[in-house]
């Protein structure tokens, strides 16, 4: 289906500034939709319009802007931001030239800017494109179009530790909970060797705690009637205890086994509060963080700092997420394959970046029509989904498998304690009836 969709024409005048352009949009018809192919653009430009020169500086932040090693290409640079220019520039009859910027974006110091747009002000770029959005201050002083891809800022702090498979395991329970349930079985043990020595037939007391133990693995335990109530009470009690207990532990062993293989030493912003790391972030960045005082470092380099957490792992890092997922598979991996550095789940900031030009730029007003035309159209979405790349998961958005805590085994310990005192009770009642009778029978027996 070929469907004439825009028809506009905003300029009438064959002016330098004013480019106007007819869109035509291609569709094809479905069941219940209608899925866009793409847009024609028909440009009308002046005849003194002759492919101009369109200086265009490119920050490194993928998917808006990859540099790649290769020189083979029509240059060095690709992504959504790339192409959308391309797009553009093709049809308003531009020249677009790529170069590197500055890392940072920069701000506004006596009137003048530091940085990228330092870089703008000067007159060193017509515009600059990928993760570089306008300060506070600087839209006054340079035109943004509309926008065209996320940025995440992210804490990266040093990645997690290996936790051996042994370690998994005695990581199933806190330390409260191991120590407890150790100190409750000595004491039950304890409890069944007395309770057993009552009784005309002994047990040694080793055979006892082999058969407590037993239990505490889920292994039933067959009893005789002969034992007293106060013994068979003890048992079902420790024996309720150990299936609760049990259960709690295979669910949480096997969480651990596949689920839990390392081990964060900052694992969110609380962390690093208490935490003595300083922060390096990129200048111009550092508003957010007045909590942190004097532990904040800014740079111009962001690469150095990343480097230094994931290798030295002292210090943490303020970066554009999607840049350092992009380099990890690279650069911050182990001889064993494992990451190095990691991002926490809550962000620093996020932010939509656009083209940021010179203020009163002569291609701008057009340019950024053009721009949201392909926004509205749904083809900056078509150039995005090819260009964006699917990014390593991160280990930080694996789910952990925590430990269990003391107080939510509470019950189970309330429980054992309630059981062991009514065994107590019984055990108490069994010892006084056993010498009164014995005190009555002698009686009986005398002269």
């Amino acid at each position: 289906m070929w469907d004439v969709d825009v028809n506009y024409n905003p300029y009438e005048e064959d002016d330098f500034n004013n480019i106007s352009t007819d869109i035509l949009q291609v569709g094809v018809c479905t069941n219940q939709t209608i899925d866009y192919e793409g847009n024609v653009f028909n440009p009308y430009v002046p005849s003194r319009w002759n492919y101009p020169k369109l200086s265009v500086g490119c920050g490194n932040s993928p998917p808006a802007v990859i540099t790649l090693p290769s020189m083979t290409n029509r240059h060095k640079f690709t992504g959504i931001d790339i192409e959308i220019i391309d797009t553009i520039a093709e049809k308003m009859k531009l020249r677009p030239y790529y170069k590197s910027t500055l890392n940072y974006v920069g701000t506004k110091n006596n009137y003048s800017y530091d940085g990228v747009l330092g870089e703008v002000e000067r007159r060193k770029f017509d515009l600059v494109v990928g993760g570089i959005y306008s300060t506070r201050n600087s839209y006054l002083d340079f035109d943004t179009s509309a926008p065209t891809v996320a940025t995440f800022y992210s804490w990266f702090v040093p990645g997690p530790t290996w936790v051996p498979f042994w370690k998994r395991i005695l990581l199933t329970f806190e330390p409260p909970v191991t120590i407890t349930t150790l100190i409750l079985y000595i004491l039950v043990g304890i409890m069944v060797h007395i309770f057993g020595n009552n009784q005309m037939t002994k047990q040694k007391w080793f055979n006892n705690f082999f058969r407590l133990f037993t239990m505490l693995g889920g292994f039933p335990i067959r009893f005789s009637y002969s034992e007293k109530s106060s013994k068979r009470l003890l048992y079902a009690s420790w024996c309720m205890f150990s299936l609760v207990l049990n259960a709690c532990f295979v669910s949480k062993l096997l969480g651990n086994l596949m689920r839990r293989k390392f081990d964060y030493t900052i694992d969110s912003v609380n962390a690093i509060n208490e935490s003595n790391m300083n922060i390096c972030i990129l200048k111009g960045l550092e508003n957010g963080l007045e909590e942190f005082k004097y532990r904040v470092r800014t740079c111009t380099d962001c690469e150095i700092c990343t480097n230094r957490t994931a290798f030295q792992g002292d210090l943490i890092t303020v970066r554009s997420e999607n840049l350092v997922d992009y380099f990890i598979p690279k650069y911050y991996l182990s001889e064993n394959g494992d990451v190095l550095i990691h991002s926490l789940k809550e962000r620093y900031f996020s932010v939509y970046n656009g083209l940021v030009f010179r203020k009163n730029h002569p291609v701008f007003k057009i340019f950024n029509k053009m721009l949201q035309r392909l926004i509205n159209s749904g083809v900056a979405d078509m150039i995005q989904s090819k260009h964006w790349i699917r990014w390593r998961k991160n280990i930080s958005t694996e789910v952990e498998a925590a430990p269990l805590h003391l107080t939510q085994l509470k019950f189970i310990f309330q429980f054992l304690v309630y059981g062991l005192g009514i065994c107590s009770t019984i055990f108490i009642v069994e010892i006084l009836k056993e010498r009164n009778s014995r005190t009555i029978t002698s009686a009986e027996s005398g002269p």
